[in-house]
């Protein structure tokens, strides 16, 4: 009888064992891992520099695949372009927990195949260099101003149909090389399917002449047969829910506003008219909380953007581009 009790006890603490390091392996898993991403310049030797506003397209085509292969296989991510208070770099990262990582590597190198990806150490935005306490950081959330259905444009609306992230990384390579920092961050999750539905729907109704309001589309949409194909394009792409911020420090209050609103203008200027959507920003009354929940990549249901791989592409890629190529080396004024 007792050797059958000590047989039921090693049972038992056997299985709370094996309960505890599946929670250990789970807790593992579920860990935010930074990925460093490094995309070669298109540029070959001896080619001359890109004008200023250029970026290669390709990249933002591949980058459009990656998010759609993402979305595919369920895979939660952020991504940011992040310049951090000492030094010249624009770095992107691209985060994901831990037991998607060596998938997710596999992936950028599958289409970037010269591409430097390895993860990171944790990176600190604004090192503490101003003792009479005169700096400031701004954290600002972006948001859609319209319903989901418009569609964001993909190309700059001010920029002669250039990329449309050319401006945000020009913003970025003016900012100085010491005590300047700023993040553009987007934490992205594959949307609900059913929103997808829903918009196709919705389509399918216009198309067969029955216009009614609905919350999918704004009501000063004008509905043409020339303009029906503008709420296509949200379909053609897969449906992401995102949030949106950026963070801006720097040694005073005038000059983190300053930053902060030539960031928000160049990253907002994905908008033409009614028929398209458009990027807004905002700043969190508590400054403090907001902060913290961009450090720990938390995603609030409240600031979510329906959005698609080809629009999210259209505001954020990951590339080669390098400011010093159009003559906006960090520091100075192209």
């Amino acid at each position: 009888m007792t050797l059958l009790l000590t047989y039921l006890l090693i049972f038992i603490l056997a299985i709370l064992a094996a309960y505890h390091l599946r929670g250990i392996i789970r807790a593992e898993e579920a860990k935010l891992v930074p990925l460093l991403v490094i995309i070669p310049s298109s540029l070959k030797r001896g080619q001359a520099p890109l004008s200023k506003g250029s970026i290669p397209l390709p990249d933002q085509e591949l980058s459009e695949e990656l998010y759609k292969r993402l979305q595919k296989q369920r895979v939660p991510f952020s991504i940011e372009a992040v310049v951090q208070s000492v030094g010249e770099e624009i770095s992107f990262y691209l985060s994901v927990n831990k037991k998607y990582q060596k998938k997710v590597t596999q992936l950028i190198k599958s289409l970037w195949p010269t591409a430097y990806v390895d993860e990171a150490d944790s990176y600190e935005p604004w090192a503490t260099i101003d003792e009479a306490g005169s700096e400031a950081t701004i954290l600002t959330t972006v948001t859609l101003s319209k319903p989901y259905g418009l569609p964001l444009k993909t190309r700059s609306t001010t920029r002669h149909n250039q990329d449309s992230f050319a401006p945000v990384l020009e913003c970025l390579a003016k900012l100085k090389t010491v005590g300047e920092s700023a993040i553009i961050q987007w934490i992205v999750r594959p949307a609900n399917p059913g929103l997808l539905r829903d918009l196709g729907t919705v389509i399918a109704s216009l198309e067969q002449g029955d216009y009614k309001t609905n919350n999918h589309i704004h009501n000063q949409f004008l509905l043409t047969k020339h303009n029906l194909p503008i709420l296509k394009e949200k379909v053609g792409s897969p449906l992401l829910a995102a949030n949106c911020h950026i963070l801006v420090h720097a040694q005073s209050e005038s000059r983190a506003e300053q930053i902060t609103n030539e960031l928000t203008q160049a990253l907002c200027d994905l908008s033409s008219g009614d028929n398209y959507n458009q990027l807004q920003a905002n700043q969190p009354k508590n400054q403090t909380n907001a902060v913290t929940t961009f450090l720990d990549h938390r995603f609030i249901e409240s600031n979510e953007l329906i959005i698609s791989a080809r629009e999210l592409a259209g505001a954020f890629h990951l590339s080669g581009f390098s400011p010093r190529l159009a003559s906006a080396k960090r520091g100075q004024t192209p």
